[in-house]
């Protein structure tokens, strides 16, 4: 039906509906990432590392394919496999894949079916691959890795599934290890609810150990374990942990504070940072523990907080406030969850869920990367709005005697950064990383 039925409305409107308009896309915005895995090579790189239970004698679609596609659906903003019968209906979309055509929900379950625990450590490598590549185009003279540990709560009876007793709530307790500076996610690690937070934390940071120098890790008191302190000591590596509170290192603190004469106790500080040498009973050896007493209004008595650390430079005060920059992580595991569904736990197996996280976070570091190509105000924009703003844009897909042109709208409100920003992806040497700094702009993104 080429127009609707003309007839009256009540708002008197003279406008008239028809489906007549052409072959639209409303994902315009898509030739960015288009472009990127173009340059990066993601297919091929893809096609190197990618390991399945592949035992297909013929196929419309092999595994890379599938693996690119599921990557573009994350990245427009959809999480569920059945999207695919909506996207494939769209005039750009399937040209994002050399088939032209896209892979059905059930070609993308089997491909799941086919994944196992050499699939996991096989997307890892890839990951921590890439990642070390775009750190090629940051000027940074050491990594900072915060390790944390998150809730996905589930709502049935998947493989691993138990009970948090810190979160209240039946569901997977998985790791993170993120770059502190710059947000890129090292690795990810799915794992049984009830596993507690450092459980298998030495072998999940052992490959960033491995492939990277200049390290400080910094994690909270849930991976305070001589374990990881000398595992990350024997690679000439730093840490910056916190230690859970006990009566020792509470009257360590209290030690430290200055004793008035006249037992005057309203001249006491209200905060003060201290340091000493300190050995639990299940250490090795005597550890450097900086300390911050603080004691709040009302309050008789102090709390202390101690970092444990190899560091022998800085003081207890800067130790403290570089410990805080931490608490980014939690920004960046909410945009991994709200934004690239890293969370989404609707396969029956532990294995596909945990290939499902990590195609997540394979997305959410090429956005990343994509975001300092740009530089400028593109920065600040998590993926929810950088696909309202750039993403969803409505084009026209049309095809001459000699290239296919995508033709966007004339009166589109940031075409300048657009093409501003295709210009940089195309125009960068991702063969030759050199230090990059962002074009000045013209304009800049209205943030409300």
């Amino acid at each position: 039906m080429n127009s609707l039925p003309n007839h009256h409305f009540q708002n008197k409107s003279f406008y008239q509906l028809s489906f007549d308009g052409g072959h639209l896309t409303q994902y315009g915005g898509l030739i960015f990432f288009q472009e990127l895995f173009s340059q990066l090579k993601l297919k091929e790189r893809i096609s190197k590392y990618l390991v399945t239970n592949d035992q297909r004698r013929y196929c419309r679609y092999s595994d890379s394919d599938i693996l690119v596609q599921f990557l573009f659906q994350l990245l427009t903003g959809y999480g569920t496999d059945y999207a695919c019968k909506e996207l494939s209906a769209d005039a750009y979309f399937p040209k994002l894949l050399e088939g032209g055509q896209l892979a059905s929900q059930p070609t993308l379950s089997r491909f799941l079916s086919r994944t196992d625990e050499e699939t996991v450590h096989s997307l890892r490598c890839l990951n921590l691959e890439l990642v070390e590549f775009f750190l090629q185009f940051h000027q940074l003279n050491q990594l900072i890795v915060d390790i944390d540990s998150t809730h996905f709560t589930t709502y049935g009876k998947q493989e691993g599934v138990a009970y948090n007793a810190h979160y209240r709530a039946h569901g997977y307790h998985p790791l993170y290890a993120f770059e502190g500076k710059t947000g890129y996610c090292f690795n990810a690690q799915l794992r049984p609810g009830n596993r507690y937070c450092s459980e298998e934390a030495d072998s999940f940071i052992t490959p960033v150990l491995e492939r990277f120098n200049q390290l400080l890790f910094r994690m909270d008191s849930g991976f305070a374990t001589p374990k990881l302190y000398d595992l990350i000591e024997k690679t000439g590596q730093y840490y910056l942990i916190k230690l859970k509170k006990n009566t020792v290192l509470s009257r360590l603190g209290d030690l430290s504070l200055p004793c008035p004469q006249d037992e005057d106790l309203t001249i006491l500080p209200h905060s003060a940072y201290s340091e000493t040498l300190y050995q639990a009973g299940s250490w090795s050896r005597k550890r450097r523990v900086c300390q911050f007493s603080e004691r709040k209004e009302g309050n008789l008595f102090y709390d202390v907080i101690s970092l444990v650390t190899n560091m022998t430079s800085g003081t207890s005060q800067d130790q403290f406030q570089l410990y805080r920059g931490r608490g980014q992580a939690e920004n960046f595991i909410k945009e991994m969850k709200e934004g690239f569904f890293g969370d989404k736990t609707d396969s029956s197996t532990l294995i596909k869920n945990e290939v499902r996280m990590m195609m997540s976070c394979i997305a959410y570091n090429l956005y990343l990367f994509l975001k300092h190509l740009a530089g400028g105000d593109f920065q600040t924009l998590t993926i929810k709005r950088f696909r309202h703003l750039f993403l969803h844009v409505v084009g026209k897909c049309v095809r001459t005697g000699r290239k296919q042109l995508l033709k966007l709208s004339s009166l589109y409100a940031y075409s300048e950064l657009f093409s501003a920003l295709y210009s940089r992806i195309r125009k960068v040497n991702l063969n030759l990383p050199v230090p990059y700094e962002p074009p000045r702009r013209k304009a800049s993104l209205m943030m409300h």
